[in-house]
């Protein structure tokens, strides 16, 4: 899945949480409802790193939805 740049790139994720990808080859932001930066995630690697306490449960959901919406690029 390829993803256009469209300046601020916002995709709701549920209901607590949006992700916001500005730059084309920067890192997905995730936020939560009040506007706090919760984590950030590279598509360039696949990883999310979080910079606020957040239950497994929903870390692990954000980071499924995350990689499905921003898929990191297969090596070859």
């Amino acid at each position: 899945m390829e993803h256009e740049y469209s300046g601020l790139n916002r995709l709701s994720i549920n209901e607590s949480f949006y992700s916001e990808h500005p730059k084309l080859n920067g890192p997905v932001k995730v936020f939560n409802h009040l506007h706090y930066l919760m984590g950030e995630y590279s598509i360039k690697t696949g990883i999310a790193k979080w910079q606020r306490v957040i239950s497994a449960a929903q870390r692990d959901k954000l980071e499924r939805w995350l990689v499905t919406h921003y898929p990191a690029p297969v090596a070859i």
